[in-house]
């Protein structure tokens, strides 16, 4: 198995900082997988990959593979069109109706559960969100099986409402552990808001604290995905029910992560976290605690929260090697991150991509660490 582009560090990129920080950006210099010579067409929004000659491997039966910025909105259109030969399907409902009636008649669908989990991320270090007690509350009011309906209900994919952050339902020790978090219950929620200082005035709307400042949290959504857009409209009537204030801000795809999410820009966001591997522990990075001493960095914990306790967990994760206590070190971690909510898990990630009948080889390719990127290739006529 490799990965199409395997780049390599040079000893030069090592040593210069200027080089190691952006060397590599818009540039593959040297690669050591079956695919180099990169070239980038930021006009086209695509990026394309050609066979690497020198490639030590069994050689790559495509000689280049062009990969397609779209929108999730245009990728289906794309297909039936001709322009993309396979994109992945996931929840888009109208992509689904569009290509659905081409299964077996040109095109073939690839489904299994795979890595990835969507959920709401909850901004830990925003001081409406810093007590624990505001986001349960939060948790408790989300209904997480109407935002899986909404999202699975129109695609040919199964809706159980349980997810768990680092084992997927097929996997050996898999189990709810939500508890009470995971069950709707606006009562409980408004009692846990009450406790946190945040109250509901008389003939008020939205929750104040002692300050008067209100219960106003900023929920940001790609524009370009009409779900993320859904979701966050969801979440402000759902949680409006509880007195608290949503303002759903539309930004662009391509700025979500790098202007609002990494830099902790927003209060909620939902997006999808997929692994690499069926092995849960080098997801500490995505919970774990602060990278630095004095606690600015994250990392990849967009949450920008945690627990000693967590962290601890996740170390002891990466080394056990007995699979039983193995996921119960997983199961003891994922209860914890419940009781933190640092997310809020709302479904697996639906593994269905859709690929041109002559193409084999690529696709879902479930609980596997990547594609065979050599063996990807066209069917003989």
């Amino acid at each position: 198995m490799a990965d199409p582009l395997l780049p390599l560090y040079p000893k030069e990129y090592m040593e210069d900082e200027e080089l190691f920080a952006d060397g590599y950006n818009k540039d593959i210099p040297v690669t050591a997988g079956p695919f180099g010579d990169v070239e980038f067409d930021d006009v086209a929004s695509r990026i394309t990959v050609h066979k690497n000659e020198d490639w030590w491997g069994d050689e790559a039966k495509l000689d280049r593979i062009i990969f397609a910025g779209l929108d999730t909105s245009a990728q289906a259109g794309a297909f039936a069109n001709g322009e993309v030969d396979g994109f992945y399907l996931g929840y888009d409902a109208a992509g689904y109706e569009r290509v659905k009636d081409m299964e077996g008649d040109g095109a073939y669908f690839t489904r299994a559960v795979n890595h990835g989990h969507r959920f709401t991320a909850l901004n830990g270090s925003s001081p409406r969100l810093e007590d624990k007690r505001v986001r349960q509350a939060i948790a408790m009011t989300l209904d997480r099986d109407t935002m899986a309906e909404v999202a699975l209900g129109a695609v040919d994919w199964p809706i159980t409402g349980e997810v768990n952050r680092l084992l997927r339902s097929s996997q050996n020790g898999y189990q709810d552990n939500s508890g009470d978090l995971g069950d709707r219950d606006l009562d409980r929620a408004a009692e846990l808001l009450d406790e946190a200082g945040w109250t509901l005035e008389e003939g008020e709307e939205i929750r104040t604290n002692e300050d008067g400042e209100t219960l106003t949290l900023a929920y940001v959504a790609s524009e370009g995905m009409d779900l993320a857009v859904d979701e966050g409209e969801m979440a402000q009537q759902m949680l409006a029910e509880v007195g608290i204030e949503v303002d759903v801000q539309q930004v662009p795809a391509n700025a979500l992560f790098s202007e609002y999410v990494t830099p902790g820009n927003f209060e909620m966001v939902t997006y999808v976290l997929v692994g690499t591997s069926p092995f849960s522990a080098g997801s500490k990075g995505n919970y774990g605690m602060p990278l630095d001493e004095d606690g600015e960095d994250w990392g990849a914990n967009n949450s920008k929260h945690s627990t000693p306790e967590i962290e601890e967990l996740f170390d002891d994760l990466s080394i056990e090697t007995d699979p039983e206590r193995y996921a119960e070190i997983a199961n003891e971690i994922d209860a914890l991150l419940w009781d933190e909510v640092l997310t809020i898990p709302l479904f697996e990630r639906p593994g269905l991509y859709v690929v041109n009948e002559d193409l084999h080889n690529w696709g879902e390719y479930g609980l596997a660490a990547d594609y065979v990127y050599e063996d990807i290739g066209w069917a003989k006529e």
